[in-house]
């Protein structure tokens, strides 16, 4: 994992480890482990963490070392919905719903 993660994690608390907890959506011992660098997260943990936060997924994924900032910076050609494959839809509409319901319970 890259130390820039648990240093962009360290910056997101703005108060205590429990506040950010309940902010990101991540429990508070998965934070305490990437703060200490014993755990990395995974792509999903980071942009589920970002977007807890309300912080750029994007940004995320290049202080977690997922992604390099030029490949940040790359252009994305905007998709059609009507060209996105119907199962595709299907599956993203689920996992959105199981998030949601999660984050209700």
């Amino acid at each position: 994992m890259s130390e820039r993660w648990s240093d962009y994690v360290q910056k997101q608390m703005r108060g205590t480890q429990q506040e950010l907890s309940e902010r990101s959506g991540v429990n508070a011992a998965t934070l305490s482990r990437w703060l200490s660098g014993r755990v990395a997260p995974s792509h999903e943990q980071v942009i589920a963490f970002a977007r807890g936060i309300k912080e750029n997924p994007i940004q995320a994924l290049v202080m977690a070392g997922y992604i390099t900032p030029e490949e940040a910076r790359t252009t994305v050609n905007d998709v059609r919905i009507e060209d996105v494959d119907d199962l595709v839809l299907l599956d993203i509409l689920r996992a959105r719903a199981v998030r949601r319901a999660r984050r209700k319970a």
